[in-house]
């Protein structure tokens, strides 16, 4: 379990947060416009998103998340928690929306890291922070190719080994990345566990009071309160965008 050591609240990382999930709703009602009800402009811009901000988006996302386990009184109560939001998301959408079916999405992921995180932190917090830091990072980059269901890790164009085809048909193995990945929304522990843990090894300096003291002060209360209650835009969001645009497209458009 990760002791707060500082009760100050980083209220950057809050404002970051809320930020992304804003950019992650206008992402998603782009998607539910353009594939869901045909508009052609919708179309194109999720796939512009898609393929520039998305992964930068979700990477800081979990950074944030890793940063947090420092911050957090239970990690173990916080994964979880989260893992019951993840099971209790895909058990209505397998029942609800099965051709939106989410296996292993961010919350699922999110949640298998940080109990990762909470049952390794005692011998992981051993090693200094900064080689947490760099190896994480590298691990990240090097298994970076499997967010995107490439199929071999690596660096293209320096050195890459492809994964075994008997692996990649191995259904049970999407959840680590090894398997080829399919649903919704997929969040493979490799690479996101490594971006995960280079985000805990700055949660110590974090845990210290150790960022830049402007971090620390409260500019965007709006955006600080959509960060501090991400889950929750999370899981309803993207109902409420359906609900809305089938009202428009079929009572108004």
């Amino acid at each position: 379990m990760a002791k707060r050591m500082n009760s100050r609240r980083i209220h950057a990382m809050d404002e970051l947060r809320g930020l992304l999930v804003i950019g992650m709703i206008v992402h998603h009602a782009l998607y539910t416009v353009g594939y869901l009800f045909g508009v052609p402009w919708a179309i194109a811009g999720f796939d512009w998103i898609s393929q520039y901000l998305h992964p930068l988006g979700a990477a800081l996302f979990v950074l944030l998340c890793g940063i947090s386990c420092h911050l957090s009184r239970s990690n173990r109560k916080r994964g979880l928690r989260l893992a019951a939001f993840a099971v209790a998301m895909s058990v209505v959408l397998y029942f609800a929306m099965p051709s939106a079916m989410i296996w292993f999405g961010i919350l699922h992921c999110l949640a298998a890291c940080i109990l990762l995180y909470a049952l390794s932190a005692r011998a992981l917090n051993k090693v200094p922070a900064l080689v947490v830091l760099v190896v994480s990072a590298a691990l990240a980059v090097l298994f970076w190719p499997l967010q995107a269901n490439h199929g071999y890790i690596g660096i293209d164009g320096l050195w890459t080994v492809a994964i075994p085809e008997t692996l990649r048909e191995t259904r049970w193995l999407m959840f680590t990345g090894l398997g080829a990945g399919f649903g919704a929304d997929w969040f493979p522990l490799l690479p996101w566990l490594f971006v995960f843990l280079t985000g805990t090894a700055l949660g110590r300096w974090a845990a210290q009071g150790k960022f830049p003291k402007g971090l620390y002060k409260d500019r965007f209360a709006g955006l600080s309160w959509v960060g501090r209650h991400a889950v929750w835009f999370y899981l309803a969001h993207q109902p409420i965008i359906y609900g809305v645009c089938w009202a428009l497209f079929k009572w108004i458009l």
